[in-house]
């Protein structure tokens, strides 16, 4: 399994603070996963992928571009996450 720090989960999270029912939706799913609301992560632990993308599919739907939304992870964090290590390799 693919995990992901919880700073990026809480980062999407608050890119998502304009669209509160999809913000509700994704963090009502990530309170049953783990027990935490997406602003209460440990920003340091590590976090199943599927929770990221939950966020990430959520926060897509909601911004009047997705392009623009997916393009903003993209150029800015994934790309220089993976190169300096902060998304794990699956086990």
């Amino acid at each position: 399994m693919a995990e992901v720090k919880g700073k990026f989960i809480t980062l999407c999270g608050g890119l998502m603070a304009l669209y509160k029912d999809s913000l509700k939706e994704a963090d009502n799913e990530l309170f049953k996963g783990v027990g935490l609301h997406y602003d209460k992560l440990d920003p340091e632990g590590w976090y199943d992928t599927e929770l990221f993308a939950l966020f990430m599919d959520k926060y897509s739907k909601s911004v009047h571009s997705k392009r623009k939304g997916n393009t903003y992870f993209r150029e800015n964090d994934i790309s220089s996450n993976k190169k300096n290590g902060w998304i794990a390799k699956p086990h």
